[in-house]
């Protein structure tokens, strides 16, 4: 977590921010919803938003968990 030159952080093409993951996860809805095929989904997408906007996961790790939502769903159909 705490490196020589202090806390670790996202920079440069790692950096992700907050609005990004919320504007993904607006797209990914759209997407489901369209399918009309829509099971955990919308509540794993919730608490997604909900983790990232709390701090509790930082945007990249939001926005690797709602890419992986969306690459399950398209596995399973």
């Amino acid at each position: 977590m705490f490196g020589k030159k202090g806390p670790k952080t996202e920079t440069g093409a790692d950096h992700v921010d907050v609005g990004k993951v919320l504007q993904e996860i607006a797209g990914v809805r759209a997407q489901l919803y369209a399918t009309g095929a829509v099971d955990s989904e919308p509540e794993v997408l919730n608490q997604i938003e909900r983790d990232v906007i709390a701090v509790k996961i930082s945007p990249s790790e939001a926005l690797a968990r709602v890419r992986g939502v969306l690459a399950g769903r398209q596995d399973y159909h």
